[in-house]
């Protein structure tokens, strides 16, 4: 071959080489800037593979964490050169997982009847004890705390495992709880309660339309009123000024000038419409308001039947969840027009039910997204020990016929759009809350252990580090 030649080939290669590492220094100086300037630390995760959930399954991926969000997921990721580096190169990244529906830790009062404005976060305690400490151990990383009691007890309060305090959470309002398993007493008192919040929603229209109308009428009286003309003071003529002289002769006027009114005139306040606390909610249910929702439960198939009827006349945003220990009946629903014909949310417990009589299981999960349904699961009992199950669980599903994709969304995405915080939670890509769980094994081998738990680029639970203390 010509050496001319070789050696153009030369030259070309160095100067690539040149322009690319030129490439990554300015892009890794643009990192550091950017950090600089906005005054955070990059934190850097690095691991042998990241299940995004939303996405690929990433080997070798790097998780580049700022100021508490996740900035980029990938195998080859430019960051600063004084990142903070978190090496877990031996285990697999997961987004943190989430239990939509819990009251565990918590005693709160048995509400009944109509109490939608009840607030979980006026009540919420965090657990003194090691309860949510353990909840994290297992992955969970987010917990939706229901309000106590039965028709329409409250609203949820969204918690996270870690650092959470007394009156406050990612989520403290707009999550209406509506339980639906005494259809006899709670179909009546729910549509009473949506035939009221409609009445106070016509009441306040027409409120409106009235004071609109009062106002309009002031406006218009006011500008056919005729600008008062302001009067000339009278100049004294040449006589009076005669008459008056020097003013020694001056008596005093029998009519003494008038005093101005010690008392003024109030403006009434006009009254403004109110609508009762207790409607609050259902109103903004009715008004379609963004964020708000209605998490309805049922214990068996025909609270489904029921429901619709309540419901008969009236819309609004609901996700469901099923609430009871069996679901021997509810594939009786599946393609019912308010579940699989809704493309609707639901949320299961990772169960394999039997078909009626027979000793037959069915993957419900399985069925309900097959039909359209978006499917997320919860534990079954509210204890840690059933957290600590939910992964081995929902593998013996997949292992039944459950997509391994549809699997993992309901530990993490489904939860977090049943809590309205999809664009914040569940899945590892840009912009989502850096909630990450690191595992020694695949999310859905039973024998896999979280070994590592990072919130927004800080470590909050290792279990090396853990274990090497109680040595």
């Amino acid at each position: 071959m010509n050496s001319i030649y070789l050696g153009q080939v030369a030259i070309r290669l160095t100067a690539a080489r040149a322009a690319l590492a030129v490439a990554l220094v300015v892009s890794t100086f643009a990192l550091t800037a950017t950090a600089q300037a906005a005054g955070d630390r990059y934190t850097v995760i690095k691991t042998k593979k990241a299940v995004t959930v939303g996405g690929e399954e990433i080997d070798d991926a790097s998780i580049v964490i700022v100021d508490g969000k996740i900035e980029a997921v990938g195998k080859n990721v430019d960051y600063p050169s004084d990142s903070i580096v978190i090496d877990a190169k031996k285990l697999t990244a997961m987004p943190g997982m989430i239990n939509p529906r819990t009251m565990i830790g918590q005693q709160l009062p048995n509400n009944r009847g109509n109490k939608s404005n009840f607030l979980v976060k006026d009540e919420f305690e965090p657990p003194e004890d090691e309860t949510y400490h353990d909840l994290l151990k297992a992955g969970y990383t987010l917990l939706g705390v229901l309000p106590n009691g039965s028709g329409l007890p409250g609203q949820s309060l969204v918690v996270p495992t870690h650092g959470s305090k007394a009156g406050e959470g990612v989520r403290d309002e707009g999550l209406v709880r509506i339980t639906f398993g005494r259809p006899p007493n709670e179909k009546d008192a729910l549509r009473g309660v949506l035939k009221e919040a409609e009445k106070a929603i016509e009441a306040e229209k027409e409120a409106k339309e009235k004071a609109e109308k009062e106002a309009e009428e002031k406006k218009k009286e006011a500008a056919s009123k005729p600008k008062e003309e302001k009067k000339d003071e009278k100049k004294p003529d040449d006589k009076g000024d005669k008459d008056k002289g020097d003013g020694k002769d001056k008596k005093p006027t029998s009519q003494p000038a008038s005093k101005p009114s010690a008392k003024k005139e109030e403006k009434k306040e006009e009254k403004k419409f109110e609508i009762k606390d207790e409607l609050k909610a259902p109103v903004k249910l009715l008004k379609k308001e963004e964020g708000i929702v209605a998490l309805v439960e049922f214990a068996r198939a025909s609270d489904v039947l029921h429901f619709v009827e309540a419901i008969d006349g009236f819309e609004f945003a609901q996700h469901y969840a099923f609430a009871s220990r069996g679901y021997d009946d509810l594939h009786n629903i599946i393609e019912h027009p308010l579940i699989g014909g809704a493309d609707a949310t639901v949320m299961l417990k990772p169960l394999l039910p039997q078909m009626p009589l027979t000793v037959n299981p069915y993957n419900l999960a399985r069925e309900l997204i097959e039909e359209g349904c978006t499917v997320g699961f919860y534990p079954l009992d509210d204890n840690v020990r059933e957290h600590e199950l939910m992964r081995e669980r929902v593998a013996l599903l997949t292992r039944a016929g459950l997509k391994r994709e549809d699997a993992l969304k309901a530990l993490t995405l489904v939860p977090a759009q049943y809590l309205g915080l999809e664009k914040q939670y569940g899945t590892l890509e840009k912009e989502k809350v850096a909630d990450v769980v690191l595992l020694d094994g695949d999310p859905l081998d039973p024998f896999a252990k979280v070994q590592m738990v990072v919130v927004g680029g800080k470590v909050v639970f290792d279990r090396a580090a853990e274990e090497k203390d109680k040595r």
